[in-house]
């Protein structure tokens, strides 16, 4: 009898996902967040337009407070400016080379030059209206030029390394 309701249960989940297999899984919103590291940087922000980044620990809480309001930003910029995230834990190099010393903190990058979002008030009236016109009145700097070293590479794969 268990084998029998067993085979039914899996029966009806087969069913339901055969039937929404032409579903797409997104969500309401076409939007995207990249989650930028070493092994991805050069080839997403040196080859392709702005970027606004948001650098971040998985740990604190101003940062976990904000996720809604990035994911939102990410939906009213979207194919204006490209949003994306970098772990400050993982990522180490990547936040050291942007100066990055605290959590949370957000750079604009157009045209090769990196501006530092010093702004308290972090929301998506302030980011926006930095990203449109504000970054202009603080200084900008180079865009980080980063090559890897072998151990920053063995780091990386460290981490991505998962044990079983």
């Amino acid at each position: 009898m268990k084998s029998l309701l067993f085979l039914a249960f899996f029966a009806t989940i087969l069913v339901c996902n055969v039937a929404n297999a032409g579903e797409s899984k997104s969500t309401d919103h076409d939007h995207k967040i990249i989650f930028i590291d070493e092994g991805n940087y050069n080839s997403y922000i040196n080859n392709t337009g702005k970027w606004f980044i948001f650098f971040y620990r998985p740990t604190c809480p101003h940062c976990k407070k904000l996720k809604p309001d990035w994911e939102n930003l990410s939906v009213m910029l979207h194919g204006k400016v490209n949003i994306g995230t970098i772990n400050s834990i993982s990522s180490s190099t990547l936040a050291s080379a942007f100066n990055v010393s605290n959590v949370p903190s957000f750079v604009y990058i157009q045209d090769g030059l990196v501006y530092k979002f010093g702004n308290r008030q972090r929301d998506l009236e302030t980011w926006i209206k930095f990203i449109e016109k504000d970054h202009k009145s603080v200084d900008d700097h180079p865009l980080p030029k980063i090559s890897f070293t072998i151990s920053t590479l063995k780091k990386i794969e460290r981490t991505l390394i998962v044990p079983m």
